[in-house]
């Protein structure tokens, strides 16, 4: 049996490696922990300065020792997790968790052992693919059996995005990613109700297994009906198809000193040419912001995208004006059926994504 590491539960997703010196690890996150201190994460483990990050490793220590002293007293194994892999800590992300090893400067993705073993393949020959190209961590490991895979650690400071520099931040960083995504691979074409059908009949197929919340399921079935209904009227639309990072947000977007790194690809497939672009946009509604003039400065954001591929994909610039209103229902209807693939049944997130849609849909009728 390999051997096991033991982490302890620190907040919800996050464990914290037992194994490890704490002074060491000061000075660790202190050197290499920029993607650790992003403001508006949910986890903030780097301070702005040695002695904040400092306070915060104490924190840890302190939460350590308590549990050492609650285990003597009543044991619980509910917050001690084994990983047959050492870090400094790890979190729990889609499918399994990530363990970081900051000296080693690696990330480490061990599935869950009930993941469905045609997923992790999936996802590590994703992954694979996308780390060729210099804008995403490299993969260097991986096992198929043992359900894991290793890449490069990015040491970069994530983007930082407010209400009031969002559209900034987005030319600066954001849509020279964009561009580069469409343009890379090229694109493949397919015809939109044939693509449609692909989408939705995994979806159904989910829906039709899960038999509780039938009011939530009804809501999300008619809402996703009346986007097929109003694609159907596009019958001989070709769909331009390109890469896509799948949940693409401002803490996936890190500066490094060579660029612009991107993190967390487990989403990445081919989807429809503003799919990315939707996302970015959308997803601080989602998250509870409020962006001032989000329609008309999404609306000059994709003339600018626009205007930057006409000298290399002429093809999807001349399309992506005149069919935007096809390609944003289009990524209302990839958003939901991609969903319930990657993470499971979760009829909150696709009522709440819902509510997005119809928020940003009332924007443009104002």
């Amino acid at each position: 049996m390999a051997q096991q590491y033991k982490y302890l539960k620190i907040q919800k997703g996050l464990y914290l490696g037992l194994e490890q010196n704490f002074v060491f690890l000061v000075w660790l996150i202190y050197l290499k922990g920029k993607p650790l201190s992003y403001e508006n994460s949910f986890f903030n483990l780097k301070g702005k300065n040695l002695r904040e990050t400092v306070i915060i490793t104490m924190r840890f220590l302190y939460l350590q020792l308590r549990f050492i002293k609650n285990q003597l007293v009543s044991p619980s194994k509910d917050l001690i997790l084994e990983l047959p892999f050492p870090g400094n800590f790890c979190f729990e992300v889609n499918n399994g968790y990530k363990i970081f090893d900051l000296s080693k400067e690696i990330v480490i993705k061990k599935f869950k052992s009930k993941v469905d073993p045609a997923i992790v393949e999936r996802e590590i020959e994703r992954s694979r693919q996308i780390g060729l190209y210099d804008f995403a961590p490299s993969v260097q490991r991986w096992s198929l059996e043992e359900q894991w895979y290793e890449e490069s650690y990015v040491n970069g400071c994530p983007i930082r995005t407010s209400a009031a520099n969002f559209f900034k931040s987005y030319y600066q960083y954001v849509a020279p990613c964009i561009e580069s995504m469409i343009v890379l691979q090229g694109s493949e074409t397919m015809n939109l109700l044939d693509y449609v059908d692909n989408l939705v009949e995994p979806v159904t197929r989910y829906f039709s297994n899960y038999k509780r919340d039938a009011i939530k399921i009804n809501i999300v079935n008619n809402f996703l009906n009346s986007i097929i209904s109003e694609l159907d009227t596009y019958r001989d639309f070709q769909v331009h198809l390109v890469m896509s990072h799948g949940d693409f947000k401002d803490i996936h977007v890190l500066e490094v000193k060579q660029g612009i790194k991107i993190i967390d690809w487990e989403f990445f497939a081919n989807r429809s040419v503003l799919f990315d672009f939707y996302h970015y946009c959308l997803a601080p509604l989602f998250f509870g912001s409020k962006l001032d003039n989000l329609a008309p400065e999404m609306n000059k954001a994709m003339l600018s995208l626009q205007s930057s591929l006409t000298g290399k994909a002429p093809d999807i610039a001349d399309s992506l004006i005149p069919s935007a209103q096809v390609y944003r229902k289009l990524f209302y209807l990839e958003r939901l059926c991609s969903l319930p693939e990657v993470r499971g049944v979760n009829l909150d997130t696709l009522l709440r994504w819902i509510n997005v849609f119809n928020e940003y849909e009332n924007m443009l009728l104002q």
